[in-house]
């Protein structure tokens, strides 16, 4: 797998501490999710935290 397709799924292989770090872009800053041992796990909190701020992004739209 390249590394352009690990960053569409949401992380990137960290060659230093061999983990698989994930991270989302909202509103412009980048968050930090977490490091995790396989790429299942990083893509899966991936999917959860894009989930949980897409949802929080529409209960706090008009508010910022």
């Amino acid at each position: 797998m390249n590394e352009n397709m690990r960053e569409t799924r949401g992380y990137s292989y960290v060659k230093k501490t061999g983990k698989y770090n994930t991270r989302l872009m909202i509103r412009g800053q980048m968050i930090g999710v977490g490091s995790y041992d396989t790429p299942e796990d990083a893509h899966r909190a991936f999917i959860y935290a894009k989930k949980y701020y897409t949802e929080l992004a529409k209960t706090m739209e008009g508010r910022l």
